[in-house]
């Protein structure tokens, strides 16, 4: 275990060429192995780790993969339903229910586009002015769901 988070520490410094060159598969894995077994087998939560990082270092792919950002956006269908609350719902008491279903899938979840201004006349008024940071209050109604995470996901 020590071996695997020193590796992995000194690896997460290194730009993703120079960790090519640095990770050496025919020294890491024998390391890996033998840091598993003098491990005691009632430590259970490490030796699921070490089980983990073996993993992607047999298939080839090394012990740090690319990462990549995902972002998708989701139109709000407020034409087809105009009396409906997406705002509110999405949202939930104190934001808890965007905050709930952000920590449950690890995704960063904006609400974006025309009507996500509390106040209406603020959000006509930042319309109005142009600036690029509200652009999106000219669109409709859509969440921004953006998510990272390793190519070999």
């Amino acid at each position: 275990l020590k071996v695997a988070l020193r590796l992995r520490l000194s690896m997460a410094h290194l730009d993703q060429q120079d960790v090519n060159v640095a990770f050496n598969k025919d020294r890491y894995l024998p390391e890996l192995l033998a840091e598993k077994d003098s491990l005691d087998p009632s430590f259970v939560h490490c030796m699921r780790l070490l089980s983990q990082e073996e993993e992607p270092v047999h298939s080839g792919k090394g012990s740090s993969a690319t990462q990549v950002h995902l972002t998708e956006k989701c139109s709000v269908p407020v034409k087809d339903f105009p009396s409906f609350n997406f705002v509110g719902r999405l949202l939930g008491p104190r934001g808890l229910t965007l905050k709930r279903m952000q920590s449950d899938t690890g995704c960063r979840m904006t609400i974006m586009g025309r009507g996500s201004v509390r106040d209406q006349a603020k959000e006509e008024e930042l319309r109005k002015s142009n600036d690029p940071k509200y652009e999106h209050l000219k669109e409709q109604l859509y969440v921004l769901v953006e998510a990272k995470g390793s190519e070999n996901l």
